[in-house]
């Protein structure tokens, strides 16, 4: 976890699940906001914004989608698109973070011997209404991912070249984004 969070105890399909959200004090480093509403993707991915130090807030309708997803820290990078992926596999019922296409595929630590770094990561969802609600902090190499008012929620680092920057929406069929911003972030230690 990288950016403080506050637990609460909600009800989901008659559940009870803990659900974290990112602490209100991040606002105090929004700068610039970026309408992204009424963007609409059918079987392909359309860049909707640019930067690697955001705050979104999107709602996508996937009534028409088999997949739909955000693609976050993207570009070309020596002739190969680095992404990594947050988003919705509708006929899996689940909600996958995929950095497979990241430009990583090992990382080494101090105690082990490579470690596989392109991996994807799933979870039990369905969509409530056909309706995803994401909220998605990118810090540099730092993702934070809370869906649905944060149940569930997700970290995944992000280790993609610097250049790779811009944010994009795609699916197989069709996706819109119902209502969504794009908010660029100030660094706590002053740095832009």
């Amino acid at each position: 976890m990288s950016v403080p969070r506050e637990l609460s105890l909600v009800t989901v399909a008659g559940r009870t699940v803990l659900a974290q959200t990112p602490v209100a004090e991040l606002e105090a480093y929004h700068g610039d906001v970026l309408d992204v509403a009424c963007t609409t993707v059918t079987d392909d991915s359309a860049v909707i914004g640019v930067g690697r130090s955001l705050d979104m807030t999107l709602e996508l309708d996937v009534s028409q989608a088999t997949k739909a997803w955000v693609s976050v820290a993207r570009g070309t990078v020596d002739g190969a698109l680095q992404e990594v992926l947050v988003g919705v596999d509708r006929s899996a019922k689940q909600l996958f973070l995929n950095r497979e296409a990241s430009g990583v595929t090992t990382v080494s630590g101090s105690n082990s011997p490579e470690t596989d770094f392109a991996l994807a990561r799933f979870v039990d969802y369905e969509p409530v209404d056909d309706r995803v609600r994401l909220r998605i902090l990118l810090d540099r190499s730092s993702l934070e991912v809370f869906v649905d008012d944060g149940a569930p929620a997700a970290t995944l680092l992000v280790l993609n070249d610097p250049g790779a920057q811009d944010v994009a929406v795609g699916a197989d069929g069709t996706v819109t984004v119902v209502s969504g911003t794009l908010t660029t972030m100030g660094d706590a230690m002053g740095r832009d």
